[in-house]
């Protein structure tokens, strides 16, 4: 006879980030854990004091590995376009793990302002918006600013990604671009106006 494996703390988070990732946060509790475990829930409980507590170390896990992939493919020449990209399609591939992050358990390190400051850690912030930042002469109040409104527009388009509306992946690079060219001019042009 095999002898039972023992379960550790580790292994019952990376069970819970599994189930949320396949399953989404809907399958995600002790009993669908045990199983895919092949144990009974007393391991979960030994280790935890309930689900939430659990939970809690899956949202920071979830948290860190959406932000791994989110930044993965960043080009420093085209940064905002390439994690508008990146974000969009992180929320088509990974539907269960946006919802579960930003919209059942909401993490500020994923708003807008935590995004701009943890891109203002790898590339110039003035640069976010590559050619239209050298066009609009954009310091880093500028760019954070015209970066926290435009997100608004790439987060609801990853949202309609995961809710079911149709995303043409032949034109979303170029749908993409265009109205993030359009909304960061439309900024400027209201900044410069003093509207």
């Amino acid at each position: 006879m095999a002898p039972k494996v023992k379960i550790s703390k580790d292994m019952i988070i990376d069970c819970a980030y599994d189930i949320l990732v396949n399953d989404g946060g809907d399958g995600l509790n002790a009993r669908s854990i045990a199983a895919k475990l092949k144990s009974s829930t007393q391991p979960i409980y030994s280790y935890f004091d309930d689900m939430s507590s659990l939970v809690s170390e899956v949202v920071k896990k979830a948290s860190l590995n959406f932000k791994n992939e989110f930044f993965k493919d960043l080009d420093k020449n085209d940064v905002f376009f390439s994690l508008s990209l990146s974000y969009v399609k992180l929320a088509s591939s990974m539907p269960g793990l946006f919802k579960f992050l930003l919209f059942r358990h909401y993490n500020e390190a994923l708003s807008p302002n935590s995004i701009f400051d943890a891109l203002s850690e790898i590339v110039d912030p003035s640069s976010i918006f590559g050619k239209l930042s050298e066009l609009y002469n954009m310091d880093k109040d500028a760019s954070r600013i015209c970066f926290v409104r435009v997100w608004k527009y790439v987060h609801g388009l990853a949202t309609y990604t995961v809710f079911g509306e149709k995303v043409n992946s032949d034109t979303i690079e170029t749908d993409l671009r265009n109205t993030i060219n359009e909304l960061v001019r439309g900024e400027m042009m209201r900044r410069s106006f003093g509207m």
